[in-house]
C-alpha cells in the first residue's frame, strides 16, 4: 500500500480557497475567467488550469445561508482506472512507493480515455494543447520530502498530508467525534474499488451524493472493453492485417484489376 496520502476534513474547511491559490502558484497555472452565477463558488468544475477547486453547496438556514464546502481534486486512486485506460506507455503513471498518479503531458496524445475511465471525471482535456491535465500531488515537492502546496497553505488544517496509514487512523477517530454534531459523517475514498481505495480521502458531513460524489465509485464499463479486448489487439493488429493479406494472396492470387475493367488500357 502506498505510503503517502492526503486527508481532507470538510468540517474544518472555511472556504478561503488558499489551497486553490497555492496550487496555481506552485504549478504556475493561469487564473480562469469567471462570472457570477448566483453562488460563491467561482468555477462550476475543475478545469485544465484549475487542479483544485473548493465547491460550495448553499442551503437556506434560519434566514441565512448554510455553506457545505469541499476542497476537491484528484483522488490518486490505488489501481487507478485512468492509468489502466491510457494506451501510451508512460503517459499516465502511478508512483509505486508514493501512490500519486501523474500525467506526462509530453507523452499524452489527447485520446481522453482517462477522462472516460475516471468515475469523478477528474482529468480535463485542454483543447489548445490537446492533452489532459489534473492534480499532480505536487510530485516535485513530495519527491523532495516536502508537503503538498495545498496542505501547506491550509490555515485550518482541513487538508492533512503524510503517512497514509497514520492519516487513515486519524480520520477514523475524527469521524467518530464528528458524528456527535453531524450524524451522517463518514469517510469517503478508502473503501472505493472493492477496498483498494484512494490516496486522497475525505471526512464528509453528509452522504457523498449530497456533494455530487458517486456513493460507490466504479470505473467506466468501457474500461473493461478497452483493457481486456481492444488494447491487446493493438499489439498484434498490424501483424494480423499483414497475415490476413498474405492468406488472401495465397488463396486468391494477386488482384487482377484488368479483368474487372479497372486496369490501364481498358475503355
Amino acid at each position: 500500500m502506498p505510503k503517502l496520502a492526503m486527508f481532507v476534513d470538510v468540517t474544518k474547511c472555511v472556504g478561503c480557497r488558499a489551497c486553490t491559490v497555492a496550487c496555481k502558484q506552485w504549478n504556475k497555472l493561469p487564473m480562469d475567467k469567471t462570472h457570477f452565477t448566483g453562488s460563491y463558488q467561482n468555477l462550476p468544475d475543475l478545469t485544465p488550469t484549475t487542479y483544485r477547486l473548493v465547491t460550495f453547496k448553499e442551503e437556506p438556514f434560519g434566514g441565512s445561508v448554510s455553506w457545505h464546502l469541499l476542497s476537491h481534486s484528484c483522488f490518486h486512486c490505488n489501481d487507478a482506472p485512468c492509468v489502466k485506460a491510457c494506451p501510451v506507455p508512460g503517459a499516465m503513471t502511478q508512483s509505486a512507493d508514493k501512490g500519486y498518479v501523474a500525467v506526462d503531458r509530453k507523452k499524452c496524445i489527447g485520446c481522453k480515455y482517462c477522462v472516460t475511465a475516471c468515475p469523478w471525471g477528474i482529468p480535463k482535456y485542454e483543447s489548445k494543447s490537446e492533452v489532459v491535465a489534473k492534480c499532480t500531488f505536487c510530485a516535485e515537492r513530495v519527491e523532495n520530502n516536502l508537503t503538498t502546496a495545498c496542505a501547506k497553505s491550509c490555515p485550518t488544517g482541513a487538508i492533512a498530508f503524510g503517512d497514509r496509514d497514520g492519516l487513515l487512523a486519524a480520520a477514523k477517530k475524527r469521524v467518530e467525534a464528528s458524528k456527535k454534531i453531524f450524524p451522517k459523517a463518514q469517510i469517503y475514498g478508502p473503501g472505493a474499488y472493492g477496498g483498494k481505495g484512494t490516496n486522497v480521502f475525505y471526512l464528509l458531513k453528509e452522504e457523498p451524493s449530497f456533494y455530487g460524489l458517486p456513493p460507490e465509485p466504479v470505473a467506466s464499463a468501457a474500461l473493461g472493453l478497452w483493457k481486456d479486448v481492444l488494447r491487446p489487439l493493438t499489439g498484434w493488429g498490424i501483424g494480423a492485417t499483414v497475415i490476413g493479406a498474405l492468406i488472401h494472396y495465397l488463396a486468391k492470387g494477386p488482384a487482377d484489376y484488368e479483368e474487372k475493367g479497372e486496369g490501364h488500357g481498358r475503355s
